[in-house]
């Protein structure tokens, strides 16, 4: 039996986990917009390796994902519908904010067929197929990310409350699915950057390719079984502030790992993050601290945080070029203060645009 959508379930939430979304969304920002300098450089180990935000929102995806649908029945129309209530609203309204961005990378490259190739690739959302970097990098670059997640949510509804792996207990795939992550980051080290068609060299981008970014969200759906078998009894012990030294002491493992295999394949990082995602989830004291209206107000704003990010560091540099007569893409006060421009201006377009668009696609089309 199918069930309809029912506006008034409720969706299982925990709070720590949507406070992260916020944390992992600036930490992606931060990458892109700060360098420190002076008695502020100790942080630009912090944010220099900030671009490891996006496998983390792909495990946290699969995680809440699964939290929200694995003990429900639905239909894959009524599914992919919220899904798409939930991305595409903010997604195409950024991509029409970035045109000029556009507009700049065809002018850059004066080739046809490189702005046909991104304009048929950002409108469909087909990043994550096609990883080539002239098709996919230089309108609104981020999006190649939320074709990652479009295509995890059309796969879910057929993994949904499914074996993961070759076992029947939860923990043990997930040992399984991270050694397929070993096995992945090996493989990608064979793989050629570029390839040649109709004479032209074209530089690929596989840190996008649905083929490698896809088991970060299958480890984000089993970490919820593991979680669901293992760690919801530990609700009933709470570890205090122990959770919270362990928590960071979790993510200070990062800065061992030497800078060259810093990067989103890197199967040590994944497990990082996996054991970083589990505590948060399990723990009273953390969820205890995240369950304040601002935190769980700034996770929601975060699609529109990541997705902005963009378009409005190109505004702004226009701004300053305009009004200054000089060029700055860096420096700690632009940047912290761009920064408030951004998290201002997310939340008023998650108030004010993504929330009612994604209650009208709702009212709309499920019934």
């Amino acid at each position: 039996m199918i069930l309809t959508y029912n506006k008034s379930m409720p969706n299982n939430h925990i709070p720590a986990l949507t406070g992260l979304r916020f944390f992992a969304a600036f930490w992606v920002v931060g990458f892109h917009y700060f360098s420190f300098s002076g008695n502020l450089s100790f942080l630009n180990p912090i944010f220099s390796v900030g671009h490891l935000g996006v496998p983390f929102f792909f495990i946290l995806s699969g995680f809440i994902i699964a939290l929200n649908y694995t003990e429900r029945e639905f239909s894959f129309r009524q599914f992919f519908i919220l899904r798409m209530a939930r991305v595409a609203p903010m997604y195409y309204l950024a991509l029409f904010l970035a045109l000029p961005l556009l507009y700049l990378t065809w002018k850059n490259s004066n080739s046809l067929p490189e702005l046909g190739g991104q304009v048929f690739i950002n409108l469909t959302m087909l990043h994550t197929l096609l990883p080539i970097k002239a098709f996919t990098q230089g309108w609104n670059t981020p999006a190649w990310s939320i074709s990652a997640e479009l295509f995890f949510y059309l796969l879910f509804p057929f993994i949904k409350a499914k074996k993961l792996g070759p076992f029947k207990d939860s923990f043990k795939n997930l040992i399984f699915l991270f050694l397929i992550s070993f096995l992945l980051d090996f493989m990608k080290m064979g793989i050629p950057d570029s390839f040649t068609l109709f004479g032209k060299a074209w530089e690929c981008n596989f840190k996008g390719f649905i083929f490698f970014r896809m088991v970060n969200f299958l480890i984000g759906i089993n970490l919820y079984y593991v979680y669901r078998d293992y760690f919801l009894q530990i609700n009933k012990y709470d570890m205090g502030n122990f959770s919270l030294f362990i928590s960071i002491v979790l993510l200070s493992f990062i800065s061992f790992i030497p800078k060259n295999n810093i990067h989103a394949e890197n199967p040590f990082i994944i497990i990082i993050f996996s054991s970083f995602i589990l505590l948060n989830a399990s723990s009273i004291k953390l969820n205890t601290l995240y369950n304040k209206k601002v935190w769980i107000f700034l996770g929601e704003a975060s699609y529109s945080l990541y997705i902005l990010q963009a378009p409005l560091k190109f505004y702004a540099q226009q701004l300053y070029t305009k009004v200054f007569g000089v060029t700055l893409t860096s420096g700690f006060l632009y940047s912290f203060y761009l920064s408030i421009v951004l998290i201002t201006l997310s939340c008023l377009f998650f108030t004010y645009v993504e929330k009612p668009a994604r209650h009208y696609i709702k009212n709309k089309f499920v019934s």
